[in-house]
């Protein structure tokens, strides 16, 4: 993530997402650690679009390099 590390890096806005699994907190537009986790199914369809257009947004900004396991 260097390209994002003015966005992720220590004391940056959104350094709570840096190294977790964060897609409950982009749905939710929350910046909360409690909200860093990928629990998924209590989301409502609002927030699942918002989560999709996250996606979108990541997948033209930043090369893929591989899935974790």
């Amino acid at each position: 993530m260097t390209p994002g590390k003015d966005f992720y890096g220590p004391g940056a806005g959104y350094h709570v997402f840096a190294g977790k699994e964060c897609s409950r907190a982009l749905a939710k537009m929350s910046l909360s650690a409690d909200d860093c986790t990928g629990k998924l199914d209590d989301l409502d369809g609002k927030q699942l679009k918002v989560l999709d257009d996250w996606q979108k947004r990541f997948d033209e900004k930043y090369t893929f390099m591989g899935r974790l396991a």
